[in-house]
């Protein structure tokens, strides 16, 4: 089956975040549902669904970020990440979720 990913503006999707242990304020919020509709809207013409959860680690400083973002019925990226605040966190996890969209788009020009 044949995936498309072109760079139409997409219909931002479903951006769920959570933070576990902790409250994530305003601004981090803001900043996770832009990076995602960034994504959504640079790589994809349809509607994305992402989930971030946020979880500030038990025993250790810091905090770690699980992205998952999922595209049509066959497209599911993730990333996970580790950081000493919940921003960076994220960042890094979002950075590995971004490298995983831009391999699969670049499989996909390459097969065209």
């Amino acid at each position: 089956m044949s995936h498309s990913l072109d760079n139409s503006p997409a219909a931002v999707a479903r951006i769920s975040v959570t933070g576990r242990h902790l409250d994530l304020g305003d601004s981090l919020r803001a900043h996770i549902e832009d990076q995602v509709s960034n994504v959504a809207g640079k790589y994809f013409g349809r509607s994305a669904d992402a989930s971030v959860v946020i979880d500030r680690k038990a025993k250790d400083v810091g905090f770690t970020c699980s992205v998952r973002l999922h595209v049509a019925s066959q497209l599911d990226f993730r990333g996970e990440a580790s950081g000493r605040d919940a921003w960076s966190a994220f960042d890094a996890a979002s950075e590995h979720v971004i490298s995983q969209v831009r391999r699969a788009k670049q499989r996909v020009a390459s097969h065209h």
